[in-house]
């Protein structure tokens, strides 16, 4: 079985190839730190879109970024062609962890040039509270969820406050 760079199966993994625009780079000529999470949501919707295959309703099975991280390790400069490895490492019972891999093309091989990880909470918009990730999603993204049944279930929330109903 090959492995990607987040050391995952890759048909675990989507790929997306953002654009470079001229407004992404900073006074040095490379891509800003601020940018790379721009391109860690576009390739996150990316592949929710292929994984999930289906309309969304994001007003109530909507997402949240809770944690975003960042680690750089080579310049991204205008003309370089990206490519963003994106997978799922983590559900939990109202809450995903993605991780993220950017290479660009070097001499002989993809050099890798920053990797990244969000934490994402289920969140129902309208109620505005969260919510536990839906067994359509998990059973969609081919993630096995370890945890307790109990935990699972959604606690109802009052839609004036965000706070969970009594």
């Amino acid at each position: 079985m090959h492995l990607n760079y987040l050391n995952y199966p890759i048909d675990m993994t989507t790929h997306y190839s953002p654009e470079i625009r001229f407004a992404d780079l900073d006074a040095m000529g490379h891509v800003n730190n601020a940018t790379f999470f721009t391109y860690f949501e576009q390739a996150r919707m990316h592949y929710f879109r292929h994984a999930l295959n289906r309309p969304w309703d994001w007003d109530t099975a909507g997402i949240i970024v809770v944690r975003n991280e960042a680690d750089y390790r080579v310049p991204v400069f205008l003309h370089d062609q990206l490519q963003i490895r994106v997978t799922c490492t983590h559900i939990g019972s109202k809450s995903l962890t993605m991780e993220y891999a950017v290479t660009k093309a070097g001499d002989a091989s993809q050099v890798l040039c920053a990797t990244g990880k969000s934490v994402l909470v289920s969140y129902n918009h309208q109620l505005k509270c969260s919510i536990a990730v839906p067994e359509a999603w998990k059973a969609l993204l081919g993630l096995t969820y370890l945890g307790a049944r109990a935990s699972m279930s959604t606690v109802p929330c009052s839609k004036e406050s965000g706070a969970p109903a009594s």
